[in-house]
């Protein structure tokens, strides 16, 4: 993953978290920049798991499921249908490939 992606990122979650804190205290504006920052999240994950070559199977799963977790939590924060079955599914598919990587895979030293 190159530092532009990685700093992009760093950036974004910190933005994801002063949108939700604007949410949160019913700040005008906090529903916007939520949206806003999810999105944004989402598409930097999919260049994410895309930028390396090769491409490593595990983290274009890895990060199409941060993508699911991120429109889940979404769902359920504005409490549109669907949110409960998007988190339970990005939840799900979370701890497989989290068991998965840490029976199969080997880590380097």
């Amino acid at each position: 993953m190159s530092n532009v992606i990685k700093r992009l990122l760093c950036a974004d979650a910190a933005l994801v978290l002063f949108s939700v804190l604007f949410k949160m205290l019913h700040w005008p504006g906090g529903d916007l920049l939520v949206l806003i920052s999810i999105c944004l999240s989402a598409i930097l994950l999919l260049c994410a798991a895309f930028c390396s070559r090769p491409i490593n199977a595990l983290r274009v799963l890895f990060c199409l499921e941060g993508i699911i977790l991120l429109v889940g939590t979404t769902f359920k924060f504005f409490h549109w249908p669907g949110g409960s079955l998007i988190f339970f599914i990005a939840a799900i598919l979370g701890i497989i490939l989290l068991l998965y990587t840490a029976i199969f895979h080997k880590f380097d030293k």
